[in-house]
């Protein structure tokens, strides 16, 4: 935006002001700006597709209870082969960002159903991160 004036304009601004009303109703999801416009400051070996994989759990993440899609729709979803999407998730789970936690059938204790995926080591990581950044990279980083 060449606008100068279009961060004081955005101030107070709901979603509904900066989408529209229509596409409120399609839902939409908070995710915190380090980890979209700079996720090498979160971990450098972040990769596009590990962040794909957080946001798109982050988007299925609601009232505090953990992401459960299977790794069929993650696949679907992201256009991810199975593979890659697995050990990209494991990758995440190796570094702290991702934790994961296997479900039982409750009708057949010896068969798992599809894994709930915790969110809270990406948050911590981000706080953890954020109160050692300088605050000048911060408000920069909130400028761009």
């Amino acid at each position: 935006m060449n606008n100068p004036n279009y961060k004081k304009e955005l101030e107070g601004k709901t979603f509904e002001r900066l989408w529209s009303a229509t596409v409120k109703q399609g839902g939409y999801t908070q995710v915190p700006r380090m980890l979209i416009q700079n996720p090498k400051q979160l971990d450098e070996r972040l990769t596009s597709q590990h962040i794909a994989i957080l946001v798109y759990l982050i988007s299925r993440w609601s009232y505090g209870k953990n992401p459960f899609p299977s790794i069929e729709q993650m696949r679907k979803a992201l256009r991810q082969g199975r593979d890659p999407l697995q050990r990209r998730i494991k990758e995440l789970i190796d570094w702290q960002l991702l934790g994961k936690i296997k479900q039982r059938d409750p009708n057949n204790k010896k068969k798992f159903q599809s894994n709930r995926y915790d969110l809270r080591p990406l948050t911590k990581k981000l706080e953890e991160k954020i109160k050692s950044t300088d605050q000048y990279i911060l408000r920069e980083f909130e400028s761009s």
